[in-house]
């Protein structure tokens, strides 16, 4: 985990010092430093929020119109934010007038190719290294905390989740782990093999026994299908895919 930590840590001062240093040798360094130390958090959290955000709820689920859309909403949103940094420079550095500020620093389109093309990287980076746990593991796995241990299980040993307030239960074919992560967020992070059926359920639709319009049976216990979700359950319980 802290090694993990670190890595992301040095991976981000890296980018930090090449750009200012690609943009200061023949600039104002001082300016050059400033104008990073804005930029590199709208990068930093634009990477975060494709990489474990954006592609697991929606392009490793296959939801690639969702995917799509809420993109370009990130990429808009970041572009604005750029535009913010300018008219603060403009204002604080610049004193009002883009005659005494370097002319990298106020060409959006330039800016944007170098967010975009750090963020695209982050972004590669981060899928080679998933796809080449998958393939090493074989089988996807989910990570969690239970009992102050870190577990991984693999998501076909789990057969549903269910929340119980405070805390989440976790039914796998060998035993019951108790976690206080958020059903919400083990949704997020499962493959499409589990689907929600209630604010309290999570299941595996690979172990259903059977189902009807109200329950799901598996392995003999009943799980309920609320009316919220029940549309989308049954729809995908009864596609020919």
């Amino acid at each position: 985990m802290y090694k993990r930590i670190l890595l992301h840590f040095l991976f981000w001062i890296a980018n930090s010092v090449l750009i200012a240093l690609l943009i200061g040798v023949k600039q104002n360094m001082y300016f050059a430093i400033v104008f990073t130390s804005l930029l590199t958090p709208i990068i930093i959290a634009t990477s975060y929020l494709i990489n474990y955000w954006l592609f697991p709820k929606y392009l490793f689920k296959k939801q690639f119109l969702k995917f799509i859309s809420f993109g370009l909403f990130i990429t808009i949103i970041s572009i604005y934010l750029e535009t913010l940094i300018i008219l603060c420079l403009l204002i604080c550095l610049g004193n009002y007038s883009f005659k005494n500020m370097p002319a990298y620093s106020y060409n959006i389109e330039q800016l944007a190719i170098v967010l975009f093309f750090i963020v695209f990287l982050s972004n590669l980076i981060y899928l080679i290294r998933r796809w080449s746990v998958k393939e090493e593991n074989l089988e996807p796995l989910i990570q969690f905390k239970s009992n102050r241990k870190t577990v991984q299980l693999l998501e076909s040993k789990i057969n549903y989740i269910e929340s119980q307030g405070d805390y989440v239960k976790i039914y796998s074919e060998e035993k019951i782990f108790t976690t206080r992560e958020k059903i919400s967020k083990l949704e997020d992070r499962l493959s499409s093999s589990f689907i929600r059926v209630h604010r309290s359920y999570l299941i595996n639709i690979t172990k259903i026994e059977s189902f009807n319009n109200t329950k799901i049976v598996i392995f003999g216990n009943e799980i309920p299908i609320s009316r919220k979700y029940k549309p989308n359950v049954l729809e995908k319980l009864t596609s020919p895919n």
